[in-house]
């Protein structure tokens, strides 16, 4: 179903969707039918984008029991009431608040079509599907990584990983390259830095750690992103987001074994926690440039980025260089297509999805690396099952309901209604 473009007469302060309350179809349409029996106007869907930046809208209506004439419907959201006002009839208003939907809908008299009430409405988005994919591939490439291992270096294997990623991307983007901006520049490097702290601590951390466990303490960046944004933004995490931490650090000392209570991690343990901030930092990065830059540019700028100083940092590690190897190759190859197809995918996607949503659909990875380990032949003691249990609802927890700064949306301002097609 099509929808009709809605355009402000004015801007108006920002809302909150949680606070609203809107009318069920059923309710338009009966009191359209009782104030305004020869009122009729097209599904108008609202995106949650539109309810946060503003309360008032313009539709087209018309009245079909008159000469077909067009005119627009203006519809006002208030904290408790959705008012429609059109100039066929001059007072035209909903009776009284129902259940929450965003929805405005009226029988179309041009097509026939009967009063439908629609229940539920879906809540994901293309870009949230193409995250919550690129988290399933993103899960299964520990225990990939873990195999090469066996005949690289940490520091040359992300090198050539990222190498092979930016020479990808690189093919597919010779075009728009010549427009590279210093901003573009500018985000690529800051966001390749991150990308080579946080892959090259995590692959460091595979040497010594099960590829299950390293997913499980990596996914503890999602409750970093609140504690890094409180030390370098500012903004003082909720009582949600600090709930969280607490259950995904619990569970980090599970996830660890018995060293764990008394705070003794073991290398590949701290290593890996380090590289959950850096990559907290990178989502963050991402999201505070995405919508400003070129998907593809920066993505080529990050992954040589990242690349280049994985490569310098075999010097002061003195990684010994390995014979040559078609593991290597074929390993450095197929995760170079799989991290551009995921850095383009998510700096695509976020352009659309914020920064607590992304980091909700990120919990999944190490669920499926949780998944992939166990079907490769590793087990996680029981206690460290429960660990694993308790990150991952810490990092849910630190992002549901969560009541944000300013310039942030919670999610359940998120969860807003996308528009029919």
């Amino acid at each position: 179903m099509r929808s009709l473009n809605a355009t402000s007469n004015a801007s108006a302060t920002r809302s909150s969707v949680a606070r609203l309350t809107f009318f069920s179809p059923a309710s338009i349409a009966t009191s359209m039918r009782r104030l305004t029996p020869d009122f009729s106007a097209r599904a108008v869907w609202l995106r949650s984008a539109q309810l946060r930046k503003r309360r008032t809208f313009w539709l087209t209506c018309c009245n079909t029991a008159g000469r077909g004439e067009f005119s627009l419907c203006m519809v006002v959201l208030t904290s408790n009431r959705c008012a429609l006002y059109c100039p066929i009839r001059d007072h035209f208003q909903g009776a009284q608040p129902l259940i929450r939907r965003i929805v405005i809908y009226s029988r179309s008299q041009e097509s026939g079509a009967d009063m439908k009430s629609i229940s539920r409405l879906p809540r994901i988005s293309k870009a949230e599907a193409v995250l919550i994919l690129i988290t399933m591939l993103w899960g299964g490439t520990f225990l990939l990584v873990q195999h090469a291992l066996t005949v690289s270096g940490p520091m040359l294997f992300v090198g050539l990983r990222f190498a092979a990623a930016a020479l990808i991307v690189a093919l597919f983007s010779m075009k728009v390259l010549r427009g590279l901006t210093f901003l573009e520049l500018k985000a690529g490097v800051f966001i390749g830095t991150a990308i080579m702290l946080g892959y090259g601590l995590q692959t460091i951390g595979l040497q010594t750690i099960p590829s299950s466990q390293s997913a499980f303490i990596t996914a503890l960046y999602v409750p970093c992103v609140p504690l890094l944004q409180w030390l370098v933004l500012g903004r003082r995490p909720g009582l949600m987001p600090t709930l969280g931490i607490l259950l995904a650090f619990t569970g980090l000392m599970l996830i660890s074994g018995p060293q764990g209570a008394s705070l003794q991690l073991n290398s590949g343990e701290i290593v890996t926690l380090i590289s959950a901030v850096a990559i907290a930092a990178e989502i963050i990065m991402i999201s505070a440039y995405a919508g400003k830059v070129d998907v593809r540019r920066v993505t080529v700028v990050q992954l040589a980025t990242a690349s280049a100083l994985a490569f310098l940092m075999i010097v002061p590690t003195q990684e010994r260089l390995p014979d040559f190897s078609w593991l290597l190759v074929l390993s450095a190859v197929g995760l170079g297509a799989m991290s551009a197809i995921i850095q383009i995918a998510m700096n695509w996607a976020q352009k659309s999805v914020s920064p607590t949503r992304a980091t909700v659909i990120y919990a999944g990875e190490p669920v499926w690396a949780g998944i992939v380990g166990r079907l490769a032949g590793e087990r996680l003691p029981g206690i460290a099952l429960l660990g694993a249990a308790l990150i991952v609802a810490g990092v849910i927890v630190s992002e549901m309901k969560r009541r944000s700064a300013p310039g942030e949306h919670s999610l359940a301002e998120e969860d807003g209604i996308r528009k029919a097609e």
